[in-house]
């Protein structure tokens, strides 16, 4: 049996799992579950099942889940990670493991703000100030990337891939946010034109525009 990934019928925190998954090559299918209409944005699709997998620690945050056979992963980044190992993206040397480890809550900060925005306190003002502050977190991503391929090592690993992400979900936010970073927008196109990547995005189970759930104030592909 092929693995399966368990989440919304959104982007979120599956996304970079996804892409790594089809990175990998390996086959894998798709367990949707879906919100209710607003205003209560019914999670029962999700909460009557989440007790019968077998999964750690199951609560209703525990979305994605990851199950391989005897593996079976909740928390994005444990399954990262797993998958991180299972496809030898966690670099190569110790400085190279300790940056993917910092690029990676790096790129998890970047999410949670983004979700504060989106979900919490959106309007023009919020934004405004959201995309001020990113441009200084980006001039310091800019800086690490350099000149250089990827951005913790010579050969791509589990930033790359979270990192994509999240300058995806900004790229949509504002298109114009990376055009004071040229390595950086280099990075993106380089990272789509990776085939496996390239393949994926022009695939119907590709998800484009819904970055987060209904209930979000931005973002939700409508």
């Amino acid at each position: 049996m092929v693995p399966v990934l368990g989440y919304w019928q959104i982007r979120g925190l599956a996304q970079p799992i996804r892409c790594v998954l089809e990175y990998g090559g390996e086959g894998y299918d798709e367990k949707f579950f879906e919100a209710g209409p607003a205003p209560d944005f019914d999670k029962s699709s999700w909460t009557s099942v989440k007790y019968t997998l077998g999964l750690p620690l199951p609560n209703l945050r525990n979305l994605p889940y990851y199950i391989d056979g005897d593996v079976k992963l909740t928390q994005s980044s444990a399954i990262l990670r797993h998958l991180g190992r299972k496809y030898d993206l966690c670099g190569k040397t110790e400085k190279q493991m300790m940056m993917v480890d910092v690029l990676m809550e790096q790129g998890k900060d970047m999410r949670m703000a983004f979700a504060r925005l989106c979900y919490m306190t959106y309007s023009p003002e919020t934004k405004k100030e959201y995309l001020t502050n990113l441009q200084t977190t980006l001039k310091s991503l800019s800086t690490i990337l350099g000149n250089q391929s990827w951005f913790a090592a010579d050969k791509i690993t589990l930033a790359d891939f979270l990192l994509y992400e999240e300058f995806y979900v900004n790229l949509v936010l504002d298109p114009t946010c990376l055009d004071s970073f040229s390595n950086v927008k280099s990075f993106v196109k380089r990272f789509e034109d990776i085939p496996a990547i390239k393949k994926f995005m022009s695939s119907p189970k590709y998800i484009k525009h819904a970055l987060n759930a209904p209930m979000a104030k931005f973002g939700t592909g409508n």
